[in-house]
């Protein structure tokens, strides 16, 4: 397992963008990204040097921000780009106190399921959630991904199945759910669920078959752009 997980980070990270990326980090000081991020980041301490202990708010952050904005950072700051540097702002160090004895009690909880658990998948489980927080922890630093619903959701389900597991060993981990079905209830069930996984074809056909277009568009106007033709990128991208 060990073996198989190292081969498909080493796959992985061999990839020409995540190469790329890492080669931006190590000129991040020139990078235009960092810069906004820096002022964003110091316009946001100073905004929470104003209120350290209890913050101005939940949800605060993108009105009281402008009074400290850098000079040269334009445009709607909405977040910090930071997770931590926008708790602080918005609730505080009380605020900052309590989401870390959350984070520190689910932590635990997750090294409890793969220290003591001898069920092999609530170990797997311990050790899945604790590689997904640490992956968002991590980037906290330097984004706002609790902010995005769908991280936020799974970060939420993650907490709720690792709080609600109990990690000593049992013998049944998962309980069989067994229900009685008729031949004339099987054929029905399977008529309907057929009829369904169709309708859901025939719906997501449209959508997708716009989106390749779309895309197909989208690489024409690149190519025309990147030869000079500006006339026909614009009448590619107006028609991705």
């Amino acid at each position: 397992s060990v073996c198989v997980a190292a081969v498909g980070i080493g796959l992985l990270a061999s990839q020409p963008p995540i190469l790329a990326r890492v080669v931006s980090l190590l000129d991040a000081p020139s990078d235009q990204s960092f810069q906004i991020r820096w002022m964003v980041w110091q316009g946001a301490w100073h905004l929470a040097r104003e209120h350290l202990l209890i913050g101005h708010g939940l949800g605060s952050f993108a009105a009281a921000f402008p009074r400290h904005r850098p000079l040269g950072l334009y445009g709607e700051v909405a977040q910090a780009f930071n997770e931590y540097l926008q708790l602080v702002a918005e609730l505080g160090l009380v605020g900052l106190v309590v989401v870390g004895l959350i984070a520190f009690l689910l932590i635990r909880r997750l090294a409890r399921l793969i220290r003591f658990s001898h069920t092999p998948w609530k170990r797997t489980l311990g050790l899945g959630g604790l590689i997904g927080i640490g992956a968002v922890a991590v980037h906290s630093l330097g984004d706002y991904p609790a902010q995005i619903p769908a991280v936020a959701f799974t970060l939420a389900a993650i907490a709720g199945l690792v709080s609600g597991i109990p990690y000593h060993a049992d013998r049944s981990p998962l309980r069989t759910l067994r229900v009685r079905v008729t031949t004339a209830q099987g054929g029905r069930l399977r008529w309907v669920t057929s009829a369904a996984i169709v309708a859901a074809g025939v719906l997501l056909v449209g959508p997708a078959t716009r989106l390749i277009q779309a895309d197909r568009w989208a690489q024409q106007g690149r190519l025309h752009r990147e030869a000079g033709d500006l006339e026909s990128a614009i009448v590619s991208y107006r028609s991705a």
